[in-house]
């Protein structure tokens, strides 16, 4: 089960803003929901995508 960690503060919808999840099933990784870059901003292997969200979601997670 997902769990949200925090969320982006200026976003006013309920679920569906930029946020960082934590997989209670296996808490070494985060699920990160944010805005697409495209692909020729960075280097990416096949099946990557680059996803561009706000320090304060990141540090208000608390992770590290």
């Amino acid at each position: 089960m997902l769990r949200r960690l925090s969320v982006d503060q200026m976003c006013k919808a309920a679920y569906t803003c930029p946020s960082v999840w934590e997989d209670d099933t296996d808490p070494e990784y985060l699920v990160v929901v944010g805005h697409q870059v495209p692909n020729e901003t960075v280097p990416m292997a096949e099946g990557e995508i680059a996803i561009r969200i706000k320090r304060q979601v990141v540090a208000d997670a608390k992770i590290g």
